[in-house]
């Protein structure tokens, strides 16, 4: 995690009144639009290898299309975590998954606790085989997830690529049914400079980004702090990040009707300025 040299004093008073007056008007938008939480899903991994990594790239795609079939083209962020832990006296992994598309959050929740079904399933038939029984079992089904698969992405493109880290990381996917393409990617770890983002930070994607940089980054650069003037939401997440020297996932918040709008719930800055409000 980065390390700051500077503190948030009293970032307001650092604004003009135009500033002040643009800020109130941001925050009573804020204050009457609906928001929800970032979504998460923890997803349960044995193994760190190579056949749980090409499996929950399959499951990610096969989401992605259960979520964004008929969108056309979509593209949006996410970020993920690898933990390891121990469970019954077995070393194990639970992979944290967040985004702020909540239909693939879902989507995939459904397809993982499909697959803990069928392998409950295969379990059952399986009690009482013989070897060779439970081998050509096996063999059968695996046969015909293959062919399930295969069907499914029949002339589709797919690109899949996850860098799995104890680090929050961001990655991005990719759906455009026009040209058959699916894509799972890991995204950039670039600087904490707004400035240094096509939408400057605008779009949550890009804030998911910048968060994975976060905390991949020894050294915060953030540019010039005055640059916060021109969005509310990032004058708190950046007060919130100078006093603590973190940022809260929890505090991150999206608006019911457009999932690449965001706010950063910081109370601290609120009293400010409702402070130079009176």
């Amino acid at each position: 995690m980065a390390e700051f040299n500077q503190q948030h004093q009293n970032v307001l008073q650092q604004f003009n009144a135009d500033t002040i007056n643009i800020f109130r008007g941001e925050q009573a938008e804020i204050t009457s639009a609906r928001w929800r939480q970032l979504e998460e899903l923890r997803y349960p991994m044995l193994k760190n290898d190579e056949a749980r990594r090409s499996r929950l790239l399959q499951e990610l795609l096969v989401s992605v299309d259960d979520a964004c079939r008929g969108e056309g083209y979509t593209r949006f962020a996410a970020l993920s975590k690898l933990d390891q832990i121990r469970l019954d006296g077995q070393d194990t992994f639970v992979l944290t998954l967040v985004s702020h598309h909540a239909r693939f959050i879902s989507c995939l929740r459904r397809t993982a606790s499909d697959r803990v079904r069928q392998l409950s399933e295969l379990q059952d038939k399986l009690a009482g085989l013989d070897e060779n029984a439970k081998l050509v079992e096996i063999v059968k089904v695996n046969t015909e997830h293959k062919k399930k698969l295969s069907d499914t992405w029949r002339d589709w493109q797919l690109r899949g690529s996850l860098t799995l880290s104890n680090n929050i990381t961001p990655f991005e996917i990719i759906y455009d049914s026009d040209n058959k393409l699916v894509s799972v990617s890991p995204l950039e770890i670039k600087s904490l400079d707004p400035r240094d983002y096509p939408e400057h930070l605008n779009t949550t994607s890009e804030l998911l980004q910048w968060v994975g940089t976060l905390f991949n980054s020894s050294i915060a650069v953030l540019g010039d702090i005055m640059w916060t003037a021109k969005n509310y939401s990032i004058a708190k997440l950046f007060a919130c990040l100078l006093d603590t020297h973190t940022v809260d996932l929890d505090s991150i918040r999206i608006a019911v009707n457009d999932k690449e709008r965001w706010d950063y719930n910081y109370g601290q800055l609120d009293e400010e300025l409702l402070y130079l409000s009176t």
